[in-house]
């Protein structure tokens, strides 16, 4: 069967897409008598393309179904 000429092309992204930063942090419970205190390390920094959220985005976010 021959493949058809429309396939899936991903967008394009180029530098000027990425302008939004985006940071990753590890969260860990502190040492000490008090198990609350949680403390956060930055893991990478980078920038990102953050688009418009769709519908199915938001319910997936939120948990709701």
């Amino acid at each position: 069967m021959a493949k058809r000429g429309n396939t899936y092309q991903p967008p394009k992204t180029s530098n000027a897409d990425l302008r939004t930063p985006v940071a990753f942090y590890s969260s860990k419970v502190a040492d000490g008598v008090d198990g609350r205190d949680v403390s956060y390390e930055q893991l990478y920094y980078t920038l990102g393309q953050v688009y418009a959220p769709s519908m199915k985005d938001m319910e997936i976010a939120t948990g709701m179904t």
